[in-house]
């Protein structure tokens, strides 16, 4: 198996520095944040990204199955595809 030389360096670095203060995540967190704050380069924080549409879908489609809605969520009969009802389309078929 070929070893990349640059992984096989980052990764000895990373078990150095764990093993430097004991394998201990909290003190492996704060020294890399002291590490941040005394850098001279500049930091960028992105605010979060609004979710689309499809994403918004899935996260619904998820809570319906969670609650197991059938009105809000329900299978093809196949089982191909998933098909959604929002109440009005649900009004339209009982008529």
């Amino acid at each position: 198996m070929w070893i990349d030389p640059i992984v096989a360096e980052t990764r000895k670095a990373r078990e150095e520095h764990a093993a430097k203060f004991n394998y201990d995540l909290h003190a492996i967190y704060r020294d890399l944040k002291e590490h941040e704050r005394h850098s001279k380069s500049k930091l960028v924080s992105l605010s979060p990204k609004r979710p689309t549409k499809i994403e918004k879908r899935k996260v619904a489609y998820k809570q319906a199955r969670a609650t197991k809605s059938p009105a809000s969520c329900k299978r093809s009969e196949h089982g191909a595809g998933l098909r959604r009802f929002s109440s009005h389309a649900l009004s339209l078929r009982k008529r």
